[in-house]
């Protein structure tokens, strides 16, 4: 067996305070389409098991959006989908009704946590670089700027 799988969600934000020199409206969009594979056999008329495998998507919710951690309002535009890859076992009765299952994905919550602080760290490298370059060229100008005053010496 296969399927296909899409996911899409829309969230708008309007600011009703928004002033000339505010306004903290505005959208986020996520969606993806994922795909599943795999097996299922019923050996018995009471007995059904199947295995399959395919990746997870689960967009931020609503609340994580509102958690802007640069200012006050407005959405947290630093969040990613969380996404997974993994397996899913299980059993079913006569009913076609669950009996067990196994899976397993890393928690999507656990999962997205990562991916921000990744793309945080991500950030801040890239900060570090640009101050260090910062920090060089005004090293270079109070050098020059020195070998100026001494006469070149």
């Amino acid at each position: 067996m296969a399927g296909l799988r899409h996911d899409s969600i829309y969230n708008k934000l309007d600011d009703d305070l928004a002033t000339t020199e505010l306004d903290l409206s505005g959208s986020r969009s996520f969606s993806k389409t994922t795909a599943r594979i795999g097996l299922a056999s019923n050996p018995t008329p009471s007995f059904g098991a199947y295995a399959s495998w395919g990746p997870g998507f689960l967009p931020p919710a609503t609340e994580e959006l509102s958690r802007n951690p640069d200012r006050f309002g407005g959405f947290n535009n630093h969040l990613v989908p969380a996404t997974s890859r993994g397996p899913e076992v299980g059993v079913r009765d006569a009913a076609g009704q669950v009996e067990s299952v196994a899976y397993h994905e890393m928690p999507a919550m656990l999962l997205n946590e990562l991916q921000k602080q990744h793309a945080t760290i991500q950030a801040q490298q890239a900060q570090i670089a640009e101050l260090r370059r910062i920090v060089q060229v005004l090293m270079d100008e109070r050098i020059t700027a020195k070998g100026r005053e001494t006469g070149g010496n």
